[in-house]
């Protein structure tokens, strides 16, 4: 008995069908965070930097100067760009009650454009497990009228003084409650373009990443940095090919010309290459 070639044709175009109409929306929807709402896109976006930290968010308003940890304010009826990062693990940006979500990443800066139509308090979170305090990785977005806004901005700008060493203390990972500061860590680094910035940080204060097999280990960190600050670096080779800008101005000079890799990463490169040579040489004599 043969088979019947019509019907091998419809079963084979009926799941094509249905893949192409779900596929239509979902695209859709995920180019839909490239751009501002086309209702508002006359207007100036407010411009947030999201810096995902293990196990906290960092928001940078760098036009306003200001920093908030784990929460962020945002006006209504007006478009707010997120550009999104990340100083260490891969993690994954979502206002379900705003839009989609999207990955932020070490070395890398996307956009995702998000509006509230109303004011009220929306939950965020990180939706990418990165470890044992994934669950601690959540925020808030508070959505109020312009005015709100404005005003919140003009009391938080006379909040303390974020400095390198609360900042570099801030990256090692652990849960944080809200905090507010005038000024943004991109004075002194851009996580994007100086990925190698947290190993850095971690030294500062003495913390060592420990084995996640063996949660008994106790960390010790140190009140007090034990080293100075980092200055200004672009350690990713990448960075111009994601079109990223530098941003950072300290003490009147911006970025080093020649993009670099630090000591550490420069002798870490060149243990692996002794490494390689010294297998191939015992390979070889074994033979």
């Amino acid at each position: 008995m043969h088979g019947s070639r019509k019907l091998e044709i419809l079963w084979t175009l009926i799941p094509v069908v249905i893949v192409i109409a779900l596929a239509i929306p979902t695209v859709k929807t995920i180019y839909a965070g490239e751009e501002a709402p086309k209702v508002t896109s006359h207007k100036d976006p407010v411009v947030i930097y999201a810096t995902s930290v293990d196990w906290k968010w960092l928001f940078s308003y760098p036009e306003e100067s200001i920093e908030t940890v784990n929460y962020v304010h945002i006006p209504t009826d007006r478009p707010v760009l997120f550009k999104l990062t990340s100083v260490d693990t891969m993690t994954s940006f979502w206002v379900p009650q705003l839009g989609g979500q999207k990955y932020a990443m070490t070395g890398m800066t996307m956009n995702l454009y998000l509006q509230a139509d109303e004011a009220g308090t929306f939950k965020g979170r990180n939706s990418n497990f990165n470890g044992e305090g994934f669950h601690e990785q959540r925020f808030n977005v508070i959505a109020q009228s312009e005015d709100d806004f404005a005003a919140w901005t003009k009391k938080a700008q006379k909040s303390p003084k974020l400095t390198q060493d609360v900042y570099d203390k801030l990256l090692i990972p652990g849960g944080s409650k809200e905090k507010t500061f005038s000024g943004t860590h991109y004075d002194f680094v851009d996580p994007a373009a100086d990925p190698e910035y947290v190993f850095y940080a971690y030294k500062r204060y003495g913390f060592e990443l420990t084995n996640p097999h063996n949660p008994n280990v106790k960390v010790n960190v140190s009140d007090k940095p034990l080293l100075p600050a980092r200055p200004v670096t672009v350690t990713n080779p990448q960075f111009e090919r994601h079109n990223m800008d530098p941003m950072i101005i300290k003490n009147g000079s911006g970025y080093h010309s020649d993009k670099h890799y630090d000591d550490e990463m420069k002798k870490m490169e060149d243990d692996i290459q002794t490494n390689e040579f010294n297998k191939k040489e015992s390979d070889d004599a074994g033979e």
